[in-house]
């Protein structure tokens, strides 16, 4: 997994590019970790373009990244996921609570 941000005025687009399973986590969770903790990042869109996969732990982990976001007042999207874990999202009502952008432009209009 390939993980790395870009700051637009005050939002965290963190793109990630592999698949979000258990074995690839723990470097996901430190980067965002820091994201969060160390750079006070309170706007963050999650660019899934290049992610074709996300396992239960992967899911587990933007569910912990929403909530400690949402915890901060602050704002959390998806942007451009494919099909597979967009229906992932859609069988698990998740796409009810966590936002869903077609593309990072909407997610940072709309965010």
């Amino acid at each position: 997994m390939d993980i790395k941000k870009n700051v637009e005025g005050s939002i965290f687009i963190i793109q990630i590019d592999g698949n979000l399973i258990l074995s690839d986590l723990k470097e996901a969770r430190d980067f965002v970790k820091n994201c969060i903790d160390n750079e006070n990042a309170t706007e963050i869109i999650f660019n899934l373009d290049n992610v074709d996969f996300i396992d239960s732990a992967g899911i587990g982990f933007i569910v912990s990244v929403f909530k400690s976001i949402k915890s901060r007042n602050g704002k959390f999207g998806l942007a451009c996921l494919k099909s597979k874990p967009k229906e992932v999202f859609k069988l698990t009502r998740l796409d009810k609570i966590i936002p869903i952008y077609d593309n990072v432009e909407r997610a940072k209009q709309e965010l």
